[in-house]
């Protein structure tokens, strides 16, 4: 099945810069494309005709979906669509689609390089050298080699972190919801996790369940030269909990690269921090940009696309 339209309108929620200009010139000649980062700077025209719209995160509820009658798709620009109203879509047939797997990779990279640099004080030997100071002999690391790494979520970015963490002479542990295999790996309960990590990963998604995990009685469990990294959700951390275990010794440092208030890290030289920077590569940002347009591409090729939804009449 092929789209009726050729060549639709298509409004992409991006800034046009975001985007490679080989990729974007590729994508325009495929759909009319409206590059604007919020609805209301498109044309009543455009919104009345577009039939495409790919959403970065802010709010697609009913009354901004509403002002699109013949939208039938929306791909979402990242792995998360709580953002849009999916009872409105499969009302109105318009398939809604995410854009998963793509920062995998980088992020994993990213963790592995938060450890490193934590572990081994990179941050806080730079600081010191910098200002003019040559006796590093007060920042002595450990070998990370027959440490225990703990990896909570074993999904796409958690396996990838076994294997490097693995491939550094680490004994690896991991909790998952399902029961898993993974070579050279233990998987454990969560108890046990906290109480055997030497450095815990923390790559789970944000749920009822793993909100709030890092906390004073969980970070009490953990080995006083134990560290945190994590690239999951800021939620997966009471942040004055975690400060205080790392002020009184109870716990070696943490590295984040999802913070909320940055202030209540602030002056901690054992906490590293980036802010989503896991995935602020350059391949990786191609990788995302073909993932999602990949999605127009096949929807408008095929008339399906991998939906998060059901659409009506399904």
């Amino acid at each position: 099945m092929t789209d009726p339209d050729p060549h639709p309108v298509a409004i992409i929620q991006l800034p046009p810069d975001r985007v490679s200009s080989h990729l974007k010139r590729s994508f325009d000649e495929l759909v009319q494309s409206a590059w604007v980062e919020t609805l209301e700077e498109c044309t009543n025209e455009q919104k009345s005709i577009a039939r495409i719209l790919v959403a970065a995160n802010g709010d697609l509820g009913r009354n901004s979906l509403v002002q699109l009658p013949s939208l039938n798709l929306v791909v979402c620009i990242g792995t998360a669509y709580d953002n849009v109203d999916l009872d409105y879509c499969k009302e109105n047939g318009i398939v809604v689609a995410n854009t998963p797997g793509y920062a995998g990779p980088s992020v994993a990279e990213h963790a592995l390089a938060l450890m490193m640099s934590l572990n081994r004080r990179v941050c806080e030997i730079n600081s010191h050298v910098q200002a003019g100071h040559v006796d590093t002999t007060g920042f002595i690391a450990r070998d990370l080699r027959d440490k225990t790494a703990g990896i909570f979520g074993l999904g796409d970015i958690g396996g990838r972190i076994a294997s490097m963490v693995d491939a550094i002479g680490m004994k690896v542990i991991f909790t998952s919801r399902q029961t898993k295999t993974f070579p050279g790996a233990r998987q454990v309960d969560r108890e046990t996790l906290l109480r055997e990590s030497d450095i815990l990963f923390l790559s789970a998604p944000l749920t009822d369940d793993t909100a709030d995990l890092v906390n004073r009685q969980t970070l009490s469990s953990m080995k006083p030269s134990a560290q945190i990294i994590n690239i999951s959700a800021d939620e997966l951390i009471i942040g004055a909990d975690l400060v205080a275990s790392i002020k009184a010794d109870r716990l070696g440092g943490a590295a984040l690269d999802v913070i909320g208030d940055p202030a209540v890290y602030r002056g901690q030289p054992k906490i590293i921090l980036t802010h989503l920077n896991g995935w602020w590569t350059i391949e990786c940002q191609e990788r995302w940009a073909e993932t999602w347009m990949s999605s127009v591409r096949a929807y408008l090729t095929h008339g399906s696309v991998g939906a998060v939804n059901v659409t009506a009449g399904d």
